[in-house]
């Protein structure tokens, strides 16, 4: 049996959460099990191996021959960073005596990390989530970002897995409104458009505070030698205000 928990951010005591679900399931398939135990009784009758009449049995309603599915609980976590909390609990515990040591149980959680998966990992997957993954990995770096689009170029992802990757990575993948296919190289020219709007912005705002720091330094010069005419006619015509940069030596 799989258990699945999907975690946005780290979660420094998983070791006792994941080992709380596994205990839960277990005690249910128990609880389960004595009951159909109790609504289906074997006597000695039946089958003396089996016979329900006995103390032990009687105590948890569970046989001798009864058995547990195995339970596994993977935790994925859905950031682009390494996981940098306990994995079990014997790191959780506090200083102890080394002497108690072989008494103490310990409880390993089961990590899939995209921070931590090698580029062959991803295709072990047989689904698009291996390349979900590793969009997730590629997300903290630029241009790990622009590699993984350019290489996977043909690639369409489901609707439902952009607007996960979205939500994970705050990426801004466009998803038609029928919730249809994405290709990569549509959202590859997005990106892109949307980086290039980012450098215009970016470049205009650093012009803008490089012009007006040049203005406030001529100002500032022409008002010292309280030349009012040369101020204003700075602020009002442009080619008069490049000539006082000039005559300034103001760059």
């Amino acid at each position: 049996m799989l258990g699945l928990e999907l975690q946005n951010h780290i979660h420094y005591a998983m070791p006792v959460r994941t080992m709380l679900y596994d205990a839960i399931e277990y005690d249910s398939q128990v609880q389960r099990t004595a009951r159909a135990n109790r609504q289906h009784p074997v006597t000695s009758a039946d089958d003396s191996s089996l016979s329900d009449h006995t103390s032990d049995t009687f105590l948890s309603g569970f046989r001798k021959e009864d058995k547990l599915i195995p339970v596994i609980t993977l935790v994925l976590y859905l950031k682009p960073d390494r996981w940098d909390g306990p994995r079990s609990l014997s790191e959780m515990y506090a200083p102890y005596d080394k002497a108690i040591e072989p008494y103490i149980n310990d409880y390993s959680m089961n990590l899939l990390s995209p921070a931590e998966l090698e580029s062959d990992d991803f295709k072990l997957f047989s689904t698009e989530i291996g390349k979900v993954l590793e969009f997730i990995k590629c997300s903290r770096d630029k241009k790990d970002m622009e590699t993984f689009m350019k290489e996977n170029t043909n690639l369409n992802l489901s609707g439902k897995s952009v607007v996960f990757l979205n939500e994970v990575t705050h990426s801004k993948l466009t998803v038609d409104d029928k919730g249809g296919d994405v290709v990569m190289c549509k959202a590859l020219d997005d990106m892109c458009a949307d980086a290039m709007e980012e450098g215009l912005k970016k470049g205009l705002k650093k012009g803008l505070s490089e012009g007006e720091s040049r203005m406030s330094r001529l100002i500032s010069v022409l008002l010292s030698q309280n030349n009012l005419e040369a101020a204003k006619l700075a602020t009002s015509d442009s080619d008069a205000r490049n000539r006082l940069y000039k005559q300034y030596n103001i760059i």
